[in-house]
């Protein structure tokens, strides 16, 4: 299969929303396909270690 790969910039340049390189993969037809941005990528891995972290008696406790 053969997909356009762009690079674009993405945040504001603050500690919460730092400047990062974002990968897209679109189709010839201008539909994205997948997204990788990395500071999303950190943010999941902070939440799933909080998470894993609150656990008692071996039952993960999920705050919403």
């Amino acid at each position: 299969i053969q997909v356009i790969e762009t690079v674009i910039n993405r945040g504001m340049g603050t500690k919460d929303d730092p400047v990062r390189n974002v990968t897209q993969y679109w189709t010839f037809e201008g539909k994205i396909l997948a997204e990788f941005d990395p500071y999303e990528k950190d943010i999941a891995r902070i939440e799933h270690e909080k998470m894993m972290r609150e656990t008692y008696n071996g039952q993960i406790l999920v705050k919403w």
